[in-house]
């Protein structure tokens, strides 16, 4: 009985210190302790997502370097990280591995960007709002700053009054998400997915004021 203790004891080791290499994207750790976990536990855990996935990224940021991003690579490694949600299955359940995964993506890209030329920066060229990134990060304080930052600077832009409301629905302040919603969807509907808001009494009412058809579902938050 002891030495079956210590098995399932070192196959627990085994199986966070890979879970955490992942988290801290490192691809190349995580994939050497998951094989030799599949082949030293096989009746263990199924990590195949996990290798699958720490696969898929290290073979597109192997040389990527964390501490220092400008915009070109920022948005690069969202395109990157976009594409493993269309290989992944997103959207991830939450406190699921690809959940706990996309905050530490983000969180470590926004760092990244902030350390070096950037840190005033406010959209992206595409126009996107750096503040969703912060969303992304699971970070909604410094995603209502830099978001407000974003529609001061542009105070017509629907979707960025979306992702201000997720921010705020974050931090649990229903009433200014609702305002930020609201303002969104007066701007330009097709900006505003109702299927990502949780709020059902704001969402029937938001779909009271247009037809259906004029709801859209390319909101990403």
């Amino acid at each position: 009985m002891p030495e079956q203790l210590s098995l399932f004891a070192e196959e627990n080791v085994t199986f966070n210190a890979g879970m955490q290499q992942l988290l801290e994207l490192d691809f190349s750790g995580c994939l050497e302790t998951f094989e030799r976990y599949r082949k030293s536990f096989p009746w263990a855990r199924d990590v195949s997502f996990e290798i699958e996935i720490a696969t898929f990224l290290h073979a597109r940021l192997a040389n990527a370097n964390w501490r220092t991003i400008n915009l070109q690579e920022a948005e690069e490694y969202r395109r990157i990280w976009e594409e493993s949600q269309t290989t992944f299955g997103y959207p991830w359940n939450p406190d699921s591995i690809g959940d706990k995964l996309e905050a530490r993506y983000f969180s470590m890209l926004v760092d990244g960007l902030h350390s070096g030329t950037c840190s005033e920066t406010i959209r992206f060229p595409d126009g996107t709002p750096v503040g969703l990134f912060y969303m992304l990060a699971r970070r909604p304080r410094e995603a209502t700053r830099a978001l407000e930052a974003s529609i001061r600077d542009k105070p017509d832009d629907a979707a960025t009054y979306g992702y201000l409301g997720d921010a705020y629905f974050l931090l649990g302040d229903t009433r200014r998400a609702r305002v930020c919603y609201r303002e969104a969807f007066t701007i330009e509907p097709l900006e505003v997915d109702l299927e990502r808001i949780k709020d059902d009494e704001l969402k029937e009412s938001l779909d009271l004021l247009g037809d259906d058809d004029e709801v859209g579902g390319n909101h990403i938050a």
